[in-house]
């Protein structure tokens, strides 16, 4: 006779199966249970079509909100404990019939957008219908504490300036670029000196994929800004084939970035007309926090922060019949991975000496606008948060006998990611061009809280498999890079192996144990740009 079995029958089946095992392997097999089938019960939710793709500024993005709040409020009587931090957002889109044009001994060109040159900032909806000057800055940086001044005896007032995307050879320590090398940075300087509008020279070989067709994909959405952020500036990146024509010179493609690499700072000949026309809307995003208070006496008074944004991109262009990005491991695993943590971290609390604080931050997938937020409003100082761990993407091919550390090298944290490998029988290995690769660093909330000055990593799984080849798990980690990522096909149909989710988990958990444990806070290593930024927290006890 065959008895159809309700999931509390099978719970204690397997409860009573195990019985037989030692104590210690009884309790460790309950609570793999337990973290296995949590996970797997709010990714499914959070990734589901109910769910309409945790979109910013859509429905679904709410009610993902309302899911993580409940789940929360479950784990604490205490409901002081949990925070909305909301965020006011505004959404632009340069419309095609913008007009942008350069004069010169040349003649006139219109430009068009996306194939010659792309918005990276609107500067709130820039219009200059009168020629303006436009001067070439170099790299457009000035750093006095390097004794470096591109802006040196040139006035660009009410001018427009032409900028070298990224850092002169040498400057500094090349091997991590500074934050002079921020177009963030470029366009501060630039308003600080008066200028009106930026144009970035992009320097191709700085990204994935070497083309302008890449640059193009990245700026295929609209602009998203922070409502309440310092006003930008109209900040355009120009196809590095126009740059000849910038400069009034007939200049071969190959003998372009030739021929601005030996100039200096000067006033070109070159007008700059741009009459942009735009679509904007407002609307309001939400961090979600959950506090969960240290209880030594000397050290509680500091943080760690442990993040994982829960928006995805919502209701999308339709691919297959589905307009649903879902976002299943980009990234709800990651938000059921953190509520796992709250839960086991919040039951550990009397073992702990610092404060965690856990952030879901919303607006990533735009521009990192929720840790952003926070870093600028922040409810515990910056210069007390010892460390930030990242979970974006949790281990789902198999289990895993190493792990690898994105930002490992930038700080001492690779120390204590060491140690807690070694306690739990992993080794820490690198992924060729990913793992310590700061174009990978810059792509999640981890380089936010970064530029807070607060150490900061992303812990991956490696590729190093306990029952498949490396052969394998790279293919499969390509596949879903290459026709699942950022599609409607992330969804609750993709295969997940969810003993290698429960062994992420866990090790996160012992992980961040030994962070806020510590007697001496991790600290950047002096080498790379992230250091200057800690200090000038602590000095300004921001």
């Amino acid at each position: 006779m065959i008895y159809k079995l309700s999931k509390i029958n099978i719970i204690l089946v397997i409860i009573n199966s195990i019985l037989t095992f030692s104590p210690k392997m009884v309790c460790d097999t309950l609570d793999n249970f337990v973290i296995r089938e949590n996970l797997r019960r709010h990714s499914y939710a959070l990734a589901s079509d109910s769910m309409l793709g945790r979109g910013n500024g859509q429905k679904g993005l709410d009610l993902a909100a309302k899911y993580i709040l409940n789940e929360l409020a479950k784990i604490t009587v205490n409901q002081n404990n949990i925070i909305k931090q909301n965020i006011p957002v505004i959404e632009v889109s340069t419309l095609q019939n913008t007009e942008f044009e350069i004069e010169n001994s040349l003649g006139s060109k219109f430009l068009s957008l996306n194939s010659e040159y792309l918005v990276h900032s609107t500067g709130l909806m820039s219009y200059f219908p009168s020629a303006l000057e436009i001067v070439f800055v170099r790299y457009g940086i000035f750093a006095p504490e390097f004794d470096y001044n591109d802006y040196h005896n040139i006035d660009v007032s009410g001018k427009v300036v032409l900028i070298l995307e990224g850092e002169p050879n040498g400057f500094y320590n090349n091997q991590v670029p500074t934050r002079h090398s921020l177009i963030e940075t470029k366009q501060r300087t630039a308003l600080s000196r008066g200028a009106i509008a930026v144009i970035i020279i992009p320097d191709i070989a700085l990204h994935s994929v070497h083309t302008w067709e890449y640059l193009e994909s990245q700026y295929n959405s609209p602009e998203y800004n922070l409502a309440f952020s310092p006003s930008s500036i109209l900040t355009i990146i120009i196809n590095p084939q126009l740059v000849g024509l910038i400069f009034d010179q007939q200049l071969s493609s190959e003998k372009q970035f030739d021929y601005i690499s030996h100039q200096n700072s000067v006033l070109l000949s070159s007008k700059f007309i741009f009459k942009g026309k735009y679509r904007d809307k407002s609307f309001q995003i939400s961090n979600l926090l959950f506090k969960i208070e240290g209880h030594d006496s000397r050290l509680k008074d500091e943080c760690v922060i442990i993040s994982a944004h829960y928006d995805h991109l919502g209701i999308g262009p339709v691919v297959n019949h589905d307009s649903i990005y879902n976002g299943f491991m980009d990234n709800a695993l990651g938000c059921a991975a953190l509520l796992e943590l709250s839960r086991l971290l919040f039951t550990d609390q009397k073992e702990l000496k610092r404060t965690i604080l856990l952030i879901f931050t919303a607006g990533e997938e735009r521009g990192l606008l929720g840790s952003r937020y926070y870093t600028n409003n922040p409810i515990l100082p910056l210069y007390k948060t010892i460390a930030n761990i990242n979970i974006d993407g949790v281990a789902f091919i198999d289990n895993f006998a190493s792990v690898t550390g994105i930002g490992a090298s930038f700080s001492s944290l690779k120390e204590i990611l060491d140690k807690t490998a070694y306690e739990n029988g992993l080794f820490v290995d690198t992924l060729q061009g990913f793992s310590d690769d700061l174009e990978a660093f810059n792509r999640s909330d981890q380089v936010a809280f970064a530029y807070a000055g607060i150490p900061s990593i992303l812990v991956i799984d490696a590729v190093n498999y306990k029952n498949i080849n490396k052969e394998y798990g790279f293919a499969k980690l390509e596949e879903y890079f290459s026709d699942i990522y950022h599609t409607p096909f992330d969804d609750t149909s993709q295969f997940i192996n969810w003993d290698a989710s429960s062994q992420h988990t866990d090790f996160l958990v012992k992980f961040v144990r030994n962070i806020i444990n510590l007697n001496i806070s991790p600290e950047w290593y002096p080498d790379n740009r992230f250091y200057l930024e800690r200090l000038r927290t602590k000095a300004e006890k921001r």
